[in-house]
């Protein structure tokens, strides 16, 4: 199974009753790992005893060399575009092919899917963050391995101490809303997907799994040390988009497992 093997039709929701994270697993016997697996995700990561960990994150990498995609860019539109968008309890960007690549663990891992929770999945050292940024990799067809993750999850915190929008997560949003309308004959839009985390910023790594069904163990999962920074117009907006009570999935037991503190690459080029 795959990250996109989590939009699933089996039916599954957040906020009813008995349709929630707690009974996902009463619907398919595919979903058993959200009730029984020992690597389950979200989790709150207390600061205190991450242990340091070697694996720095990389940058995103174009998937196929051109003069469109050499910096990393998606590319979105309603035809020839590498993102579809769609609402199934979340806002996701879903890739259809060549939307970047990460390097890690000697394997290549593909872009597949974006979310936005509201609040953030994660805790850091019990505090929940206004939004999450969840940028979903796996790994590329003829390399998986049984010693290797399947996926790779990069997560951004998000606060709201700002009055003004951030600019950044302005310009993801606009990008975001105007895929379905946009016109062949216009100018593409682009989500430079490097703008939406930071390598050098220094992460904590767990392995955990998918946060949705059906919870796939085998995925290593970063969040990024920098909590990023919206205004209140901009969680609200997410918030909107979610509806209530929220698309995040409750914390799950961490079963003593080790989380690494990456620092970061200070020797990487800002250029």
């Amino acid at each position: 199974l795959t990250a996109s093997d989590g939009l699933s039709d089996e039916a599954w929701e957040y906020d009813y009753f008995g349709l929630s994270p707690p009974y996902w697993a009463n619907f398919s016997e595919g979903y058993y790992a959200c009730r029984n697996g020992t690597r389950q995700s979200p989790i709150n990561i207390v600061t205190a005893d991450a242990v340091p960990g070697f694996e720095p994150l990389p940058p995103v990498e174009p998937a196929v060399p051109s003069a469109e995609n050499s910096l990393g860019v998606l590319m979105s539109g309603p035809q020839n575009s590498n993102f579809k968008q769609s609402f199934n309890k979340s806002p996701i960007l879903t890739c259809s092919e060549n939307c970047g690549n990460l390097t890690m663990f000697s394997r290549q891992y593909a872009l597949d899917t974006i979310y936005y929770r509201a609040p953030s999945e994660h805790a850091i050292d019990g505090v929940r963050y206004a939004m999450e940024a969840q940028l979903i990799f796996t790994v590329v067809k003829g390399m998986e391995s049984q010693s290797a993750p399947t996926n790779v999850q990069v997560s951004v915190l998000y606060a709201s101490p700002l009055l003004r929008n951030s600019s950044d997560l302005s310009q993801f949003w606009f990008d975001y809303m105007n895929i379905s309308s946009m016109d062949d004959s216009k100018s593409r839009n682009f989500i430079q997907v490097n703008n939406l985390y930071s390598p050098t910023s220094g992460y904590r790594q767990y392995l955990g799994s998918m946060s949705i069904p059906p919870c796939t163990e085998n995925t290593v999962v970063l969040v990024q040390n920098v909590i990023m920074a919206a205004s209140q117009d901009q969680t609200s907006y997410l918030q909107r988009l979610v509806g209530f009570p929220s698309n995040a999935r409750d914390l799950q037991e961490s079963n003593g497992r080790r989380v690494e503190d990456i620092q970061p690459q200070r020797n990487q080029s800002t250029a």
